[in-house]
């Protein structure tokens, strides 16, 4: 939440913001002079929203879709890209959703194909209070539904140009985007450029490749709300010559000083030509206007890599994630995002300043928050070419983007324990075996190894070479983000030494309970020798995250697999193939997730007892897999599947070795460089 106070006449009055599009003034507030007062705000917002908001779908500007126009879905995902409601669209174009909180969400409108493949149409961001009461879609004309610009596109900006000052830092980050392909708009400080010949001639051979724009960052860096309108005017185009001697260029591009300016600012770079202004957040910049096609346009930076701490002149360095997830929110909101980067952030701080050498780490990491930008999905290009992509570009969260393909499925069985449903749990087993079909345990460590008919049926399986595999699903079902780091590594390793301790063997599989995790989880799980991460991709979203850990999530349930969905045509075993299929389309491959309640009886509670159809279909459903040439695997031997590298057997030993602690740290690394030197693998 921001708050702000301003002072009209005769009171204060505050604003607090909680996000695009929602603000909430409240007013008067009266001081007392020398009196220290406190004033409780109470927004009108509820916390949640409980009344029913109508959709309503539009196939041109006047009438809504019908059944004609074919089968649709309404989506709606929150700023986290998760989602929060699923609903259909009648065939009168209608649809209606509800309880959910006070925010900002993107609704998503898809169709529906003879095959059951879902296709976004469209998308709309709207801003749930208890004044909404209809949200109006439209299919074909996409300039109707938002009022930002909606390119799902990215702009970096290097500022602070300038001859020989922190030069292998520019150098650098010049060198890392040129590598990327990847475009950048430079901001170019006037009286202290055109004497560096290596920043030059590296700028110019830039230029010819068309990924670099030029803007004007002002002559000496002085603030422009300090200037006159005539002294801001003579400043910019002294910078401007400058630049057009040096590179023979006049920008349209213009970046503030501290993201400061004005109003005489903007009239000045509009009577010269100018087409853009970057600022930032620096600048207390403030909601971005209805975007339209003008000739000048504002595209502030709402990302940035480092800020600066204006007490201490040190620039704090943000984490690739959290550079991420400001892209995210700036895409989220406005549609677009400007990321705004300085040379200090990727050179080396020594006796308290800093220095002309180049911060390889933070270089690196520029180079992997490129490829993550990628990753995602995302166009990357200058700032002066934004506008141009005010096209209608959706892309919702992991739905259409394209993964590398391993056309496999893997089966993970959760919650494995002594005497609950244990006869259920064993003819599940049974299945898995007789059908010669790969199966993944994950076992509850607290409540695993008292029960002889679970213990003695799962040591049976293994011992009799069975493709069963024992997962750690820690101690207790218990939300692991209610601990701290060292108490969910203490229930991970005890789950460890307690299946080693029951069945001999050592699990280098981690899934954490109700699917929930956060970075102390993956740190916990990693620092107790776990190789593999299973969550679910609902909270473990593609790309996954660069850490020591292979994601391999589970895409579906079980449960929800054999749905009847009504948007799916055909049986449920038809409908299941092709959810099946979506998954590994979507993902490149499938994970389903099983819990023995699913193919228990339940008459109020479940009975010890198998549910015939339940189990028939899980039975069809592993044939239907293998007759549809997938191949169903182990959930371990998926990353390996996805990369194509087929590991040497030696190499899967050591690592198997090395988490039951039988060879070294360092013997377990050698074999790993190896590989790398031999060009087996890449780090």
């Amino acid at each position: 939440m921001a708050v702000s106070a301003k002072k009209p006449d005769d009171y204060y009055y505050t604003e607090v913001i909680l996000g695009p599009n929602l603000k909430y003034i409240h007013k008067p507030i009266k001081l007392l002079p020398g009196i220290a007062q406190e004033f409780k705000v109470i927004t009108k917002w509820p916390t949640i929203v409980d009344n029913q908001i109508m959709v309503e779908v539009y196939n041109n500007t006047k009438n809504k879709v019908t059944k004609q126009d074919g089968k649709f879905v309404a989506q709606i995902f929150d700023i986290k890209k998760k989602k929060v409601a699923d609903f259909g669209i009648t065939v009168r174009g209608t649809g209606s959703f509800t309880n959910l909180k006070v925010g900002n969400y993107a609704l998503y409108i898809k169709s529906i194909d003879s095959s059951g493949q879902l296709k976004t149409l469209v998308t709309k961001k709207i801003t749930i209070t208890d004044d909404l009461r209809t949200v109006k879609i439209y299919l074909h004309n996409p300039e109707l539904n938002n009022d930002y610009l909606n390119c799902n596109c990215v702009a970096f900006r290097l500022d602070d140009i300038q001859d020989f000052f922190l030069a292998p830092a520019q150098l650098g980050v010049l060198s890392v985007f040129d590598q990327k392909e990847t475009p950048l708009t430079l901001g170019i400080i006037g009286s202290v450029i055109g004497t560096d010949q290596k920043i030059i001639s590296t700028i110019k051979t830039a230029l010819a490749s068309d990924d670099v724009e030029i803007a004007n960052h002002i002559w000496r860096h002085t603030l422009y709300t300090k200037m006159t309108k005539s002294d801001q005017e003579s400043d910019l185009l002294q910078t401007n010559k400058r630049i057009s001697d040096v590179f023979g260029i006049a920008p349209t591009t213009f970046i503030p000083p501290q993201n400061l300016y004005n109003n005489n600012t903007i009239s000045i770079l509009k009577s010269n030509k100018f087409t853009h202004i970057s600022h930032g957040e620096d600048g207390s910049t403030q909601e971005p206007k209805k975007f339209q096609k003008s000739s000048f346009y504002e595209f502030p930076a709402f990302a940035y890599t480092a800020k600066l701490n204006p007490d201490t002149g040190i620039w704090r360095q943000l984490s690739t994630a959290q550079v991420l997830t400001k892209i995210d929110d700036s895409i989220f909101n406005y549609g677009y995002a400007v990321v705004m980067l300085h040379p200090y952030e990727f050179s080396v701080y020594e006796n308290g300043s800093y220095t002309n050498k180049v911060n390889a780490t933070k270089i690196q990491e520029l180079g992997a928050l490129i490829d993550m930008v990628h990753a995602a999905g995302y166009t990357t290009m200058t700032i002066n070419q934004i506008q141009n992509l005010d096209q209608q570009k959706t892309q919702t969260p992991t739905d259409d983007v394209q993964f590398p393909n391993c056309n496999c499925v893997a089966f993970r069985l959760d919650n494995v324990q002594d005497y609950w449903l244990n006869d259920v749990q064993n003819v599940v087993l049974d299945t898995f075996d007789q059908s010669k079909t790969p199966l993944t345990l994950a076992v509850l460590g607290k409540f695993i190894g008292d029960d002889p008919k679970t213990v003695n049926h799962i040591k049976e399986k293994i011992e009799n070479k069975s493709q069963i595999r024992i997962a750690n699903r820690g101690w207790e079902y218990v939300d692991h983000t209610l601990y701290d780091k060292e108490k969910q590594k203490t229930s991970i390793v005890q789950t460890n030494n307690k299946i080693s301790k029951v069945f001999g063997k050592t699990a280098t599989i981690f899934s954490p309970p109700y699917d929930t995790f956060n970075k102390d989880t993956v740190t916990a799980a990693s620092e107790s020798k776990i190789l593999y991460f299973s969550a679910s991709i609902q909270n473990d979203k593609m790309p996954f995250p660069q850490d020591s850990l292979e994601h391999i999530p589970s895409t579906i349930s079980f449960a929800s697999l054999i749905d009847d969905d009504p948007f799916y045509s055909g049986t449920i075993p038809q409908k299941v193939q092709v959810k099946i299929q979506a998954s590994v389309k979507q993902y490149g491959f499938a994970v389903i997730s099983l819990q023995p309640s699913d193919f228990a009886i339940k008459i109020d509670v479940f009975k010890n007892d198998v549910n015939s159809q339940k189990l028939d279909l899980l039975k069809s459903i592993i044939s239907d897999v293998k007759s549809n040439q997938m191949q169903i695997v182990m959930l371990e031997s998926i990353p390996n599947l996805i990369s194509g590298v087929a590991l040497p057997d030696w190499i899967k030993n050591n690592a198997k070795w090395w988490s039951e602690g039988k060879i070294s740290n360092n013997d377990f690394v050698l074999g790993i460089q190896y590989l790398i030197q031999n060009g087996i693998i890449v780090a």
